[in-house]
């Protein structure tokens, strides 16, 4: 169950605070056949929660990266 300041993993949740960064791919595939993968993509879901809340974030092509705490050299 999600609980807030958390992030659920699979040995258990973990307090955001412990975490230093987490990536989330923008797509994903949902299903593989024979010659053809369901791909969908979640960009704009990630992206309205990233901007609903106040994370540190950098974005690639392919992914987000969510910062828990960045480094002072950072």
């Amino acid at each position: 169950m999600p609980t807030d300041g958390y992030v659920e993993f699979s040995y258990g949740p973990v307090p955001f605070r412990y975490i230093e960064w987490l990536e989330i791919r923008k797509t994903y595939i949902t299903m593989k056949t024979l010659g053809k993968d369901d791909v969908s993509d979640k960009t704009e879901m990630i992206l309205g929660e990233l901007n609903a809340n106040d994370y540190i974030t950098s974005e690639s092509e392919y992914s987000f990266v969510i910062y828990g705490y960045k480094r002072a050299t950072q």
